[in-house]
């Protein structure tokens, strides 16, 4: 069968029996279209270079690809459509998705018995692209911190939340779930429950510690001041008296952040990344920050020492004569 028959079959089973979405339907479409295009040009290439071929134009003006027979396409022959996409200027991440388009087409040709084989069976998908995460230089947050004025119950809420946050490396769900009782202040360190319900134990910085114990004192006097249909035992709590929300205090984050410090992307976690890059920077134990993270295993956190290396190679640059050259 022509290999333009089998796309088609292909994409008309993506939308009658897959019911894929538009949106799927055309990223596909695009993949196959770009399989053909590389086709094209590498075998229009070769015949062109066969001092046998005399009539070049015709060659030139029509599609090789269309016209195959799926049958004579080798895994050989695929393989190099991942160095033809990076030739394309296409990111890591996109090449991904269109292998894979071309390993689910060879599958389903596989399938429906176009092919003898699953010659996309044993084509390796490029690995996933890890982009770093952002954070806020130290000098920034210091800077937001010491602005943060205080004026009623839910300024010395907030800026207990913040100031907890970058000096512990909690996820804002960590935070939220702090009872009073978790806290031992005069060790500064409190108990975190964190992912699989795994408990441990973090160290709280000093500006943190006067966040928090300045905002308890505002407790009682809200309470008194304000009728409180909810009670709860967590230390952060909404106007009713309740546990406050993670979508709330994302939002809490998010918009102290927009006007006091100059990120990409505002949310609580950009704190836990500047906790744990500032860290590292300093000279941290690797193990210490990945252990303080909760984290299961090293590799996550070592996406960390990455940003700290970028940032040395770039004030190495700066600094060094002789790196400029």
């Amino acid at each position: 069968m022509k290999l333009k028959n089998c796309i088609d079959n292909f994409i008309n089973y993506l939308v009658k029996e897959k019911r894929y979405s538009i949106h799927t339907q055309t990223s596909y479409s695009v993949a196959l279209r770009q399989f053909l295009d590389y086709l094209d040009e590498k075998f229009k290439k070769e015949y062109n270079n066969n001092e046998e071929c005399s009539d070049n134009n015709t060659v030139n003006n029509t599609s090789i690809a269309e016209n195959m027979d799926i049958e004579s396409i080798e895994a050989s022959t695929i393989r190099p459509f991942i160095g033809w996409l990076y030739d394309e200027g296409k990111n890591r991440n996109s090449i991904r998705l269109k292998v894979g388009s071309i390993k689910s087409f060879f599958k389903y040709c596989y399938k429906k018995e176009f092919t003898k084989n699953n010659i996309g069976a044993n084509i390796n998908i490029p690995q996933k692209e890890k982009n770093l995460p952002n954070f806020i230089l130290k000098d920034e947050v210091k800077k937001w911190l010491d602005e943060i004025e205080l004026d009623t119950f839910f300024d010395y809420r907030n800026k207990a939340i913040i100031e907890l946050l970058y000096s512990s490396g909690l996820r804002i769900s960590e935070a939220l779930n702090i009872e009073i009782n978790d806290f031992d202040f005069e060790k500064k360190q409190v108990k975190v429950f964190g992912k699989g319900k795994k408990d441990r134990i973090v160290p709280v910085g000093e500006n943190a510690i006067l966040s928090i114990k300045n905002y308890l004192t505002q407790i009682p006097i809200f309470r008194q001041q304000n009728i409180l249909h909810k009670h709860t035992k967590k230390i952060f709590i909404n106007k009713d008296g309740g546990q406050l929300s993670a979508v709330s205090a994302w939002k809490i984050v998010k918009s102290s952040m927009q006007h006091n410090v100059n990120c990409n992307r505002n949310s609580p976690h950009i704190l836990r990344h500047s906790f744990a890059t500032h860290l590292l920077d300093n000279g941290a134990d690797l193990l210490a920050v990945s252990k303080m993270l909760g984290h299961a295993s090293l590799s996550a956190t070592e996406v960390y020492t990455h940003i700290s290396t970028e940032r040395l190679k770039k004030a190495y640059k700066l600094a060094h004569p002789k790196a400029r050259n």
